[in-house]
């Protein structure tokens, strides 16, 4: 099956959680994985330092889903084109006409879709 999470960014960091753990608790939503972004060799060496922490008590995300999701961060924000920013973009300018269909169908195409 298919599980969406959402994420937030809050200056160098992204904190995901399940949609169903958002929509159930909220504000209260417990983090299930952070992704810490260390921008300091950024100048000089061009590259974005990234530590990710699993929660734990209990552990919802493995290794490999965590993996995936950071990698669902830099396809969609930073290297994936302008189709997968719009996506984004539509999501948090105009929540009401995004339709997760075309985000799956985006998935699909990179193969990664059960």
């Amino acid at each position: 099956g298919i599980e969406f999470y959402l994420l937030q960014f809050s200056y160098h960091q992204c904190v995901f959680t399940s949609l169903l753990e958002y929509k159930t608790k909220g504000a209260g939503a417990r983090p299930y994985l952070t992704l810490t972004h260390y921008p300091d060799l950024l100048p000089t060496k061009g590259i974005v330092l990234m530590h990710g922490e699993l929660a734990d008590s209990p552990r919802v995300l493995s290794v490999a889903d965590a993996q995936f999701l950071a990698f669902q961060v830099q396809q969609f924000y930073v290297s994936g084109g302008e189709r997968k920013l719009r996506l984004v973009e539509k999501f948090h300018e105009k929540p009401d006409e995004f339709d997760h269909r075309v985000l799956l169908e985006e998935l699909e195409k990179m193969g990664v879709t059960e």
